[in-house]
């Protein structure tokens, strides 16, 4: 059965303007952008937006998101709402401040029947709506587009979001219960939104790349991507960087600047991670980061060659180019999986083990580090006798 989206903006924000919980900044983004991305991300194709009205910060939302190419339906009321959703599809639905991680909404559209999440009914929870003795509505449930349809039919001066709820329970629908901490939010101010977008960049715990990876830039990332979404610092701005510093490390490279190449390179691994973490949260999509993530690895080896010439006097002694040449071409047969382990050679490693044999004065020995670390890899990956 084919998935849609609601998401209503208008049933509790009843005033203008900047008042409006779906312009509240949530994971680099406003609201209402998140939740349509949400639902974009759990399967549904069609997406509608339910809004009685239209500021000027609203309508740029929606502008960015159709430059992602996520086409919305914009409905000015529940009638309307309906008739842009067919009987036949499953319906995601999200209520105005509603929002939750990826990993909750993804669990509830994949559900074979009607759910609603839930929350205990205690005195935290009082802003939820409720439900009975012991359970409160989180503001997300899967219906289908005959009970919206009958809901709106009978709504008079009711808002959607509770005759929905209301609606959805005499029918049956399941209660889903979150987790003891899990990140579900209905948001009403700054202060709820920055507390659920820090939730998300902390929640962030999978281990990604090597060594250095998990134990130093990972960790620095999720510690400084909330300070940058608690200011609003624009999402592109963060891509760009890792990109703008591995060229600058290209640079000093050529320049004969070899320490400060690869403390520049490890560097630029930081606002990566930070720009892998706000992509994640937020279910968005970049091409730079995805651009990025191809020339990293080859990016380390250039530098490594061309360290390898600087390092030979411009050429004149070509058994260290050859040792930088292996080097490099060994990192670049490696399997780039996400499954990889540890302590397996990456392009960060590539960078901090030249960085410390550079200070140490002795760049030969880290070109030999580097080859029998990749030699290692690649014999752990693919067996002994497929090392070449």
């Amino acid at each position: 059965m084919p998935l849609a989206g609601l998401i209503i903006c208008s049933d509790e924000g009843g005033s203008a303007g900047s008042a409006l919980p779906a312009l509240l900044p949530v994971a680099g983004q406003t609201l209402i952008e998140y939740q349509v991305r949400l639902a974009r991300h759990a399967g549904a194709a069609h997406i509608v937006v339910l809004v009685d009205h239209m500021p000027s910060a609203l309508v740029a939302a929606f502008d960015r998101l159709r430059a992602d190419n996520i086409d919305i339906d914009i409905a000015r009321d529940a009638r309307d709402a309906a008739d842009r959703i067919h009987p036949d599809e499953q319906l995601l639905v999200l209520a105005s401040g509603a929002v939750a991680a990826r990993e909750i909404i993804g669990t509830i559209a994949a559900s074979p029947t009607p759910v609603l999440l839930t929350v205990d009914d205690v005195p935290s929870h009082q802003h939820f709506e409720r439900i009975d003795a012991k359970a409160r509505w989180a503001g997300i449930a899967l219906i289908d587009g005959k009970l919206l349809r009958a809901t709106a039919a009978i709504l008079g001066d009711w808002t959607l979001a509770p005759t929905v709820l209301r609606t959805a329970v005499q029918g049956g629908a399941k209660q889903l219960p979150v987790a003891e901490g899990a990140q579900v939010a209905l948001l009403s101010d700054q202060g709820g939104a920055q507390a659920f977008s820090n939730s998300l960049a902390r929640g962030i715990q999978k281990p990604i790349g090597g060594w250095i990876a998990r134990t130093l830039i990972n960790p620095l990332a999720r510690r400084i991507t909330p300070l940058l979404l608690s200011k609003d610092v624009p999402l592109d701005l963060i891509i760009a960087l890792p990109l703008v510093l591995v060229g600058s490390s290209l640079l000093l490279a050529m320049t004969g600047w070899l320490s400060a190449a690869f403390g520049v390179f490890l560097l630029a691994g930081v606002p990566a991670a930070m720009a892998a973490i706000m992509t994640s949260i937020g279910a968005r999509e970049s091409s730079l980061l995805v651009l990025f993530g191809r020339f990293h690895l080859p990016s380390a080896c250039l530098i490594l060659l061309v360290s390898g010439w600087m390092l030979s006097g411009g050429g004149q002694m070509w058994g260290v180019i050859a040792l930088a040449a292996w080097a490099g071409s060994l990192m670049l047969l490696m399997n780039r999986s996400r499954a990889e382990k540890a302590w397996y050679a990456d392009a960060e490693t590539v960078g901090g083990t030249m960085l410390i044999a550079l200070i140490l004065g002795q760049p030969l020995v880290g070109m030999a580090v580097v080859i029998a670390h990749a030699l290692a890899t690649r014999i752990d990956e693919r067996g002994f006798d497929k090392i070449i």
